[in-house]
């Protein structure tokens, strides 16, 4: 950048050693004066202000707008019931599993695995039932399967001799298997099958409600929605869980009839 400097011509007589009085242009002593700069611009620099404090309680009128949290936690209400209704799903399926469990007959498939079953009677070796087969309940009847062929007489023989009076009988269907006929329910048992049933289904209710509770306080903490949107929220709410309601009384009393009837 480029100044042009305005000068100004100054004159003063001298007499030279001659005699001879002459002139002599002098150029002045005091600084230039830009005029103009070749770009157009202005060279001076802008005086900066120093930055006034905001008046109190004015604090937000200056701040940038990063410095000022953005809620990123918004309501989604297809994520939010979709998520509730897998909750939901989930609580009905563990109802029928623990009903399921229930059984009208005394017997308990678990005694069986201990029963000792001879493998070599000269060597006098014995194992657990548990270890070659296993035991499980497939309606009335109690069912031993066990897992090699050769020892399906060893474990007949031993289910004869145990102190059950049931008696096995091997299912044609499938040779690896032995069947024992379960005795037949009493009132008694019935009864308290399904007083075991009912109770069941209140711990079912009691997490349907706690369910309920989590999703209504997780609607009621986004501050940020309108009165109508939690309003259409908690009606949703109330919607699905007045249906989860439903089917798990529907499996309840359903199993409890079955009890009666078995």
């Amino acid at each position: 950048m480029f100044h042009t400097t305005a000068t100004r011509a100054l004159t003063r007589a001298v007499r030279l050693p001659s005699g001879i009085l002459v002139c002599r242009r002098v150029l002045p002593t005091h600084p230039t004066i830009p005029l103009a700069t070749t770009s157009g611009f202005s060279t001076s620099v802008p005086a900066l202000k120093k930055p006034q404090k905001p008046a109190k309680g004015d604090h937000h009128i200056n701040a940038s707008t990063s410095d000022i949290p953005v809620s990123v936690d918004t309501f989604d209400p297809d994520e939010h019931f979709a998520a509730l209704e897998t909750e939901l799903v989930k609580i009905i399926e563990k109802l029928k599993d623990d009903l399921s469990k229930l059984r009208t007959s005394r017997v308990d498939p678990n005694q069986f695995e201990g029963v000792t079953v001879m493998m070599d009677k000269a060597a006098n070796e014995t194992v657990l039932l548990k270890d070659i087969a296993h035991v499980v309940v497939k309606g009335r009847n109690l069912s031993v399967g066990v897992y090699e062929a050769g020892n399906v007489k060893r474990v007949f023989t031993a289910l004869q001799k145990a102190e059950f009076n049931i008696t096995p009988v091997i299912d044609p269907k499938n040779p690896n298997h032995i069947l024992m006929p379960l005795p037949p329910p009493t009132k008694e048992s019935r009864m308290a099958t399904v007083d075991a049933a009912s109770k069941v289904g209140e711990k079912a209710n009691a997490a349907l409600r706690n369910t309920r509770q989590g999703s209504h306080k997780r609607i009621k903490s986004f501050k940020g929605m309108r009165q109508d949107d939690m309003r259409k929220a908690d009606k949703q709410l109330e919607k699905i869980m007045e249906k989860a309601g439903v089917d798990a009384k529907k499996v309840t009393e359903g199993a409890k009839k079955a009890i009666l009837e078995a």
